[in-house]
């Protein structure tokens, strides 16, 4: 189900995700969740608290996006792993630190004229230095920005994923395959088990590589030739996360693993993906592609616009519900806007380091 050589199923849940996540912080910062509370309590108790588990939809979906890179036929392992571990730290650390800056320029703007917990201090260049190293949770630093926490944390993730998928791809024989396949499902389980249950582990990949390891494991399912013996794992592997979940029931757990296994069964549907694009509308399809496409920006700057919208919702002295929702309405259109033109002039650019682009 592809558009432009980009996967519409994919980008569909990176788009319900990141919508999710931007609403969701309308709800935890500022006076403007204050008062969405009070006209709207229940819809807004719902995305405070259940719409933050669509990280669960990034962290499978990165796991599907990484293992589908990480092949053993594929031209990523042309480069050596530390390459490979630094091609992902600055496709994301890049525009990340843009947007942080961004954000810190907003805040310092609306310090001007609003007092609130949301405003972040005035960094120092430690600080600065330590998101741009995206080690702000390692070092314990106060996060100039929402949602840097996730960059972090996707950028170790990858790094132990393809740790794990090296032998696959330079051990030529079965045995590398199985190495590495085993070693991914080792770790997942004691992410499940032990890691993902104490949330002192939660400044590190083994804190979340259950989530990101479904999707890995979605991926090499719907995609193996011995799709019938995948999907059997994966079965094995719910009834696992079930058992864990039954021992400490986790939301975010359960999603993931539906996701994965919604990925896994639909990956090996080839005709049903292809009878879904022929029945969505042209513009239904562009609007999804372009939707995905520009997801990661818009999870970086929302929160810089969320700043500025709530700075202005701080001057109206007894806001009324149709100030309140043209402020909602404000904050989505501009964080659409903006995402778009940061996807366009700051994302793209920084797709690769400038002392590795081919000439």
């Amino acid at each position: 189900m592809k558009a432009s050589g980009r996967q519409l199923h994919i980008d569909s849940l990176r788009v319900i995700a990141a919508q999710l996540i931007v609403l969701h912080h309308l709800t935890v910062y500022g006076p403007l969740s204050v008062a969405l509370n009070e006209h709207l309590p229940n819809i807004s108790y719902w995305l405070f608290h259940e719409a933050r588990l669509a990280v669960q939809i990034f962290l499978v979906v990165g796991g599907y996006v990484a293992a589908m890179s990480l092949g053993a036929g594929s031209a990523t392992w042309k480069k050596p792993l530390w390459v490979l571990w630094l091609r992902r730290y600055w496709r994301l650390a890049a525009p990340c630190f843009v947007a942080v800056l961004l954000t810190c320029l907003c805040t310092e703007v609306a310090r001007l004229v609003m007092q609130d917990n949301m405003l972040s201090a005035t960094p120092t260049l430690g600080q600065l230095a330590g998101h741009a190293l995206l080690l702000q949770n390692l070092l314990g630093q106060e996060a100039l920005s929402a949602g840097v926490w996730y960059v972090a944390i996707d950028v170790q993730l990858f790094a132990l994923l393809s740790l794990l998928m090296w032998p696959a791809a330079h051990l030529k024989s079965p045995l590398g395959a199985r190495l590495s396949v085993l070693t991914v499902l080792v770790i997942m389980a004691a992410s499940l088990i032990f890691f993902n249950l104490d949330a002192r582990w939660d400044v590190g990949a083994l804190y979340f590589f259950g989530a990101y390891a479904m999707g890995a494991c979605a991926y090499w399912a719907g995609t193996s030739a011995r799709r019938g013996k995948w999907l059997a794992l994966l079965a094995i592997l719910g009834l696992g996360v079930g058992l864990t979940l039954a021992y400490e029931f986790r939301e975010r757990i359960a999603i993931a693993l539906a996701v994965a296994l919604w990925l896994g069964a639909l990956l090996g549907q080839r005709a049903l993906l292809q009878t879904s694009k022929e029945a969505l509308p042209y513009i239904g399809e562009r609007l999804i592609q372009w939707g995905g496409k520009t997801s990661y920006a818009l999870f970086l700057v929302h929160f810089a616009v969320l700043t500025l919208v709530n700075a202005l919702f701080a001057q109206i002295p007894h806001p009324s519900w149709s100030e309140v929702a043209a402020c909602v309405v404000l904050y989505w259109l501009v964080s659409m806007g903006l995402a778009a033109a940061f996807e366009r002039w700051i994302e793209r650019p920084l797709q690769s380091p400038p002392w590795m682009r081919q000439k």
